[in-house]
């Protein structure tokens, strides 16, 4: 069956968008525990976050009896790619934040 992909587009970016706000809370609140600063502490914490679902995501179907396919791996390891993204992206961004705050103080 054929998807929507005006629908695909509106649902990733809206997902996207909650997601993000929910990633970037997080970070907030627990960066001040995580080792490192600026872009490497976001993608240290953006793993920390893609691990613990992956290996749920991994786990959970193996309880049932069923083996994780390629697809699957495929997904997990596309997930990957965007989490350290996005971490890298929102480590920079605090740091600068961080920076021009103290600058003008």
């Amino acid at each position: 069956s054929q998807m929507n992909p005006a629908y695909f587009i509106w649902t990733k970016l809206l997902i996207g968008w909650f997601f993000g706000l929910i990633f970037t809370y997080l970070y907030a609140k627990f960066r001040s525990h995580l080792p490192s600063k600026g872009s490497f502490r976001g993608v240290i914490f953006a793993f920390s976050i893609w691990i613990v679902i992956s290996l749920w995501g991994i786990s959970h179907p193996l309880m049932y009896g069923t083996i994780v396919k390629r697809n699957q791996l495929f997904w997990h390891i596309y997930m990957l790619g965007g989490f350290l993204a996005y971490g890298a992206t929102v480590g920079f961004l605090c740091r600068k934040a961080d920076q021009s705050s103290t600058e003008v103080k």
